[in-house]
């Protein structure tokens, strides 16, 4: 007869008991490592989107120059905010835009007043779709130098994009010649570290990234689909009676018309 440690009965029981007792091998194991694997998938695309926003042109998505309303918005001419009551006039041009420079020419020394007396919000969207029909890089170029200028002070913005206008080149496609805009840094009162940096933001084109916001911005959601446009409180100037018949620039009351229409909008 066999003893009872042999009974495969008794062998049997027990090997239940054993297994029963045995700890038990969690269900939410599996379940834990699947939800560890999908966050650190998660870290590694947000690592890699944040790292795409970084590259593009040095810009993220609050890389923009001091005086810039927005990350997508253009840039204030006025020192300070007028604040409420006083009408906004929104610029959009392109620097190798050759009717913007003609405008300009005309009315930039107005937009300049106005900013200055508060009459207006003055904001300056520099638009580079010009970059796209033309070789080289010219408009971002251009718009990055006056972009860089406002990180100095609304005063040195004004006057470099003024000379930056003013030595555009004769034909359209052209580059700004050499040293132009450091040239026309010194002039506008930049100098000492303030200079140094300038040189840098220029030929760092540090605001690539910016640009390249306020022009798919101004495109897409503004709705601007050619330059010059002057837009007052969001309703756009219409620029043909500014302009003269007989030679195709800007009347010489141009700048009077202007400064009607902003009135005329504050009085509303």
């Amino acid at each position: 007869m066999s003893s009872p440690a042999n009974d495969p009965t008794d062998r049997s029981e027990r090997q239940a008991k054993i297994q029963a007792a045995a700890p038990r091998q969690s269900k939410a194991k599996p379940i834990l490592a699947v939800v560890i694997g999908l966050l650190a998938l998660a870290a590694i695309i947000a690592a890699i989107v944040l790292g795409t926003r970084k590259d593009d042109g040095g810009a993220s998505a609050s890389d923009r120059p001091k005086g810039a309303v927005s990350d997508t918005g253009g840039i204030m001419l006025n020192a300070t905010d007028p604040g409420e009551g006083v009408p906004t006039l929104d610029v959009y041009e392109d620097f190798q835009c050759p009717f913007c420079g003609h405008f300009h020419d005309s009315l930039g020394a107005t937009t300049d007043k106005l900013a200055a007396d508060g009459k207006a919000k003055v904001v300056i969207h520099l638009k580079t779709f010009l970059d796209d029909n033309l070789p080289g890089e010219h408009s971002l170029t251009a718009a990055n130098a006056a972009a860089c200028a406002s990180d100095v002070s609304p005063e040195a913005f004004a006057k470099v994009h003024d000379g930056i206008f003013q030595a555009r080149p004769e034909k359209e496609g052209d580059p700004w010649p050499d040293m132009t805009f450091s040239d026309v840094a010194t002039k506008a009162g930049i100098t000492g570290e303030a200079k140094t940096t300038f040189d840098k933001c220029v030929a760092d084109k540090k605001y690539r990234g910016y640009l390249g916001r306020v022009e798919e911005h101004s495109t897409k959601n503004d709705g601007v689909r050619g330059t010059p446009t002057y837009r007052i409180d969001g309703n756009e100037v219409d620029l043909n009676p500014y302009v003269d018949p007989a030679t195709r620039l800007p009347r010489k009351d141009a700048p009077q018309m202007l400064v009607k229409a902003v009135e005329d909008a504050t009085k509303k």
